[in-house]
């Protein structure tokens, strides 16, 4: 038969599905990924799409609902029937789905068999009714024992005769329990049928996982990758491909890639899954990760590090086993490095002799620190922010004859992922002991990520937020990269002493306004930055101005509240901040200004004039926008104690759930984001397509 069935009766097809609103326009819909479930306590289909950017699910309706059941006029693997209750075209087709050991039937069989059981089953299902309904009125209620699973089987082997006799049994099964669960509900009994009706499931739209002894880290680490529709996909389809494209068999699957065939199995009958059944996967997910095999809590984290790496090694022993060329060549991507993977450019400036040297680390999870200076509270892009700016490291120099052991390094993102994994260092250890910061981190649902300009340079992608400081040497960089000067008659000045150019001050003007897009508050901002700057430096600066350094900061504090800095000082003050040569135009050549209080570290230098004018929005960075999707929390004052929860996003209507192993609640959404303030450990933030 062409549905694959559950250990709790459901039976579930999968196929490529779409919805049409009328018969002429069934050829013009758009098939998309997706599966139907037959429910087998309340005889309902549910047609569920499943995309890798989207889930969602067609309101349920009864098996007689479903009428003018035809083979598709141009497509022998493809059928389409009437859903009455509404009157939806439903076409499915299964040219994609190959042939299995499991499941043998060719695509254009799969199609004969569905038409075929949508046909014949409600006919069935009526005629096992309409006798229970006479054996009631005879007061015998054990009747319903004598619908007996042969009859059902006698149908099954009428509709799928090459169906291996092990499969129908298993259906037969799940057709009688599917009868026994009508026919008691009728009564108004309480159905003995396991599992949870589709019904409910869609009603909670998640699904707790059993805790077997310990294993709340695992749940909530499975419970987000249940969520992450990309991510699912991803694993599936090198399962799917290895299976319909290289003869893969089960036990092959089974021997070479068991936690991947785990996942899949989790991945693709959650829902449907009884207790034991989820158990038994659980079990296998925990022992393919070799490294937890005891009932002791472990760290979240430390448990998806290894169950990801595990995942690649699976992936290439698989991939290193098919020979063939073209299958080599349409192979799909390796799941983790394509939903996760991000690169990471690290620029490293000797201290010493200025040296440059840049190094890209592919990474997996991006880790961020609350930092000392971060107390109480928080807002989590600040603390990404943070991890991305310039620090001092040790780090020895490879230039020959220099020996500096401490380097400037600037880190940014170069390369971004489809799923960003973050995690929170909330633990750290001093002799040995581990402690846990509690501060509050204050979540977004969005994140916008901006891809910026940098000429020849590698592209690097930012945070886009409200943080100035940051924006300020964002958008230096953008200036940097447009106004480098190529060509420009210069002259090498030394300024001994300042004096207020008016000429220069426009091109300072100019400088200004364009790195603040001419917004008052970022102004004033930049404007006290350099005042903080001199004012911290006074050493450097008040030789020039023939003061002594109380004076000089005296003068600067007069400045803060209204009084203008000498134009030449601001320029001093801009190519120490930027840590980078400015070169301003005096009305008939370029005066250069380098920086006094630190090194150049910025590669080129920056020419500005009158004429710089720019408006950051009419630039053209590409925006990405990524949405929280799941967050894994932990409470307890030790990464291998205490317990893990996790709050995921619902792919079916946005709405959050909170999963604390076996149970699901609906909580209000902004109690999501209260709940996780103190306790949010690891969380997974999708891109949009949107």
């Amino acid at each position: 038969m062409a549905a694959i069935p559950t250990a709790d009766g459901h039976m579930i097809w999968h196929g490529r599905i779409s919805a049409a609103s009328s018969q002429e326009t069934v050829n013009k819909a758009s098939l998309r990924t997706g599966r139907m479930v037959l429910d087998n306590l309340t005889n309902t289909l549910q047609v569920i799409f499943e995309t890798t950017f989207d889930h969602e699910a067609l309101e349920p309706f009864h098996i007689n609902d479903v009428s003018d059941v035809q083979e598709h006029p141009d497509n022998k693997a493809s059928c389409f029937f009437k859903e009455s209750k509404t009157n939806t075209y439903i076409v499915f087709d299964f040219k994609d789905v190959r042939p299995t050991n499991e499941h043998p039937l060719s695509p254009e069989q799969r199609a004969d068999s569905l038409i075929r059981f949508l046909r014949e089953f409600p006919a069935y299902l009526a005629n096992a009714t309409a006798n229970d309904d006479v054996q009631s009125e005879k007061k015998e209620p054990e009747a319903v024992e004598t619908v007996e699973p042969p009859q059902a089987e006698v149908l099954l082997r009428d509709v799928d005769p090459v169906m291996p006799s092990q499969l129908r049994s298993r259906i037969t099964s799940a057709i009688f329990s599917n009868m026994e669960g009508s026919i008691a509900s009728r009564r108004g009994k309480r159905s003995t049928a396991g599992g949870t009706s589709f019904a409910v499931a869609k009603r909670v739209r998640g699904r707790g996982l059993p805790n077997s002894g310990n294993t709340c880290y695992i749940n909530s680490v499975l419970q987000s990758l249940c969520s992450t529709v990309v991510f699912k996909t991803s694993v599936t389809d090198v399962r799917d491909f290895l299976q319909n494209h290289c003869n893969a068999t089960e036990e092959y699957l089974a021997r070479v890639m068991p936690l991947s065939t785990s996942l899949c199995e989790l991945f693709r009958n959650f829902l449907f899954s009884t207790k034991e059944d989820l158990t038994q996967v659980l079990l296998n997910v925990k022992n393919s990760v070799a490294k937890f095999p005891s009932n002791r809590q472990e760290d979240a984290h430390e448990f998806l590090t290894f169950m990801l790496d595990r995942l690649k090694k699976e992936y290439e022993a698989a991939k290193e086993d098919v020979t063939d060329p073209q299958k080599l060549e349409s192979f799909p991507p390796e799941p983790v490095d394509t939903c996760f993977g991000h690169t990471i450019q690290r620029q490293f400036t000797c201290q010493t002799c200025f040296n440059v040297r840049s190094k890209k680390d592919v990474e997996t999870f991006f880790i961020v620190d609350i930092g000392d200076k971060h107390r109480n509270s928080v807002c989590l892009s600040d603390i990404i922010q943070g991890s991305l700016r310039e620090e001092i490291v040790d780090r020895r120099c490879s230039t020959k004859n220099c020996n500096g052991e401490k380097a400037n390094m600037m880190s940014y993102i170069s390369q971004i992922p489809e799923v960003f994994i973050i995690l929170i260092r909330r633990y750290s250890y001093s002799s040995g002991e581990q402690s846990k910061r509690k501060d509050k981190i204050l979540m977004e649902e969005k994140m916008s990520v901006v891809c910026e300009p940098q000429g020849d340079e590698p592209t690097r992608y930012s945070i886009d937020c409200l943080d100035h400081d940051y924006l300020m040497h964002r958008n230096f960089r953008i200036l940097l990269a447009m106004f480098h000067g190529e060509g420009l008659p210069r002259s090498n000045i030394s300024y001994q002493r300042v004096a207020d150019d008016v000429d220069l001050h426009d091109s300072y003007v100019s400088f200004l306004m364009a790195l603040t897009n001419q917004k008052t508050s970022f102004v004033r901002f930049v404007e006290k930055h350099l005042c903080d700057h001199l004012s911290g430096n006074a050493e450097k600066y008040a030789p020039l101005m023939n003061q002594t350094e109380p004076e000089f900061r005296r003068g600067i504090n007069k400045c803060k509240h209204g009084t203008s800095l000498p134009t030449t000082l601001d320029l001093l003050a801009c190519a120490s901040v930027f840590k980078t040569n400015f070169w301003a135009f005096n009305g008939k050549r370029y005066v250069k200004f380098p920086p006094l209080a630190g090194n150049v570290a910025e590669p080129g230098d920056i020419f500005i004039s009158p004429e710089m004018v720019v408006d950051f929005k009419n630039i053209k960075n590409r925006k990405f926008i990524y949405m929280l999707n799941s967050i894994v929390c932990h409470t307890g004052e030790k990464s291998e104690k205490g317990h893990y929860e996790s709050l995921i996003r619902s792919p079916l209507d946005d709405e959050w759930l909170e999963c604390n192993d076996n149970v699901v609640k609906e909580p209000n959404n902004r109690n999501v984001f209260i709940k996780s303030a103190e306790t949010a450990y690891i969380m997974l933030y999708t891109q949009s397509r949107e």
